[in-house]
Order: C-alpha cells, then structure tokens, then sequence
C-alpha cells in the first residue's frame, strides 16, 4: 500500500492524516493493494466586471485520488472532501467499483515510495502585479473594443 501527498503548505498535517487514515481504511476494508493520492490547491483570483476590477479572492480545493485492487480487479475513485464520513464511504465505495470490475491479472500497483512535496509556480501571489495586469488588459480590451 503506498500514499502520496501533493500539497500546498495549507493545512498539511490534516492532509497527510487524511492521506494515511484513507490507506488504513482501504487496507482494513480488504484491498489487496491501493494507492492514494492527495493534492491541494490555493487559488488567488482577481476578476474585472464592468471594465473595472471587481473581486479579489482566495479559494482552496483538496482533492484525494483513490486506486484499489482486489482479486485483480482494480477500481478509482476521486473525492474532493477529506472529513472523515467522506472517507469512510469512499473505502465502501471503491470496493463496490472494484467488485463490479473485470478481473484483470495485469492490474498491479508499483511499490510503496517516499511522500514527496510539489510546487509549481509562483509560492506567493503578488496582488499589486495581478492588479496592474488586469488593468493593463483592461486598458487594452477598452481601447480595442470599446463597445464591449
């Protein structure tokens, strides 16, 4: 059984319970192997109505990647809650997607490997660049579409 956790630096230590309790679960529910994904996004908007800048927010997003095998028959399911009831009925569910798969003698899951950290991008936003920039695109949408 093998977890990985791809995360912000946003609530990490609930993640990688989540990550961990996921595996237990599946691996209690009966899987023979399984495969967990964990991975969390923050998102810096800046939207423009009205020719003019509107709305400046910050949204986060967690999502878990679920993969089991049993009896080689192999099943995915993706969440995008970590509380514990979701969890708990995802491990229900991706049995009862396991047990409705073809049996196939090929499906494997590679082994366990050491939880890795990826960050893509910019760690940090830059509100007064984001804010130029929609104003600059602003500008330049105004001045080539003036009726828009």
């Amino acid at each position: 059984m093998a977890a990985r956790v791809q995360e912000a630096p946003i609530n990490g230590e609930r993640q990688q319970r989540a990550a961990a309790q996921m595996l237990d679960l599946l691996k209690r529910r009966g899987f023979d192997k399984a495969h967990v994904v964990l991975s969390s996004r923050e998102r810096h908007e800046l939207e423009a109505e009205f020719g003019r800048p509107s709305l400046f927010r910050t949204t986060h997003d967690s999502e878990i990647h679920l993969t089991g095998i049993v009896g080689d028959r192999k099943a995915n399911l993706t969440l995008n809650r970590i509380d514990d009831d979701a969890l708990t009925s995802a491990a229900d569910e991706l049995w009862q997607l396991a047990d409705g798969a073809k049996p196939d003698p090929a499906n494997d899951i590679a082994g366990a490997q050491p939880a890795e950290h990826f960050q893509w991008g910019q760690t940090t936003p830059d509100p007064t660049l984001m804010y130029e920039r929609l104003a600059a695109l602003l500008d330049y949408a105004g001045s080539k579409h003036p009726t828009l």
